[in-house]
């Protein structure tokens, strides 16, 4: 192999082992981020209904710990339920929502689904 076409080889390399780190941190992140938006939405359906939200938001709250998600990532993870939840609490408010009784499902299995994700 040319000196040249190791350099170019070699160039190649560290530009692929660069450009990998953000590509495998959006993918971790992706569950996470979907985990957050069932939270905050189910948290403010459950709200709305006078349904005690606080296990979903603590089952999210240990699944954040069992990630190892802190500082500033947490933060923004912590504003995007605070906006599904937002919606949530809406949403529930529109004529045809979902009956309070099956929020108390949801809210349960969103709550055993956080509890059993890794």
């Amino acid at each position: 192999m040319s000196s040249r076409h190791c350099r170019i080889h070699l160039v190649v390399t560290a530009l692929a082992l660069l450009l990998a780190p953000p590509l495998a941190a959006q993918q971790k992140e992706e569950p996470v981020r979907a985990a957050a938006k069932l939270t905050g939405i189910t948290s403010g359906m459950a709200m709305a209904c006078g349904i005690d939200s606080k296990p979903v938001l603590h089952a999210y709250r240990d699944f954040l710990d069992r990630k190892q998600v802190f500082g500033a990532d947490r933060d923004r993870l912590v504003r995007v339920v605070s906006a599904a939840s937002d919606r949530g609490f809406a949403t529930q408010q529109q004529p045809g929502a979902m009956g309070c009784a099956e929020v108390r499902g949801q809210l349960q299995r969103a709550v055993r689904r956080l509890q059993r994700a890794k």
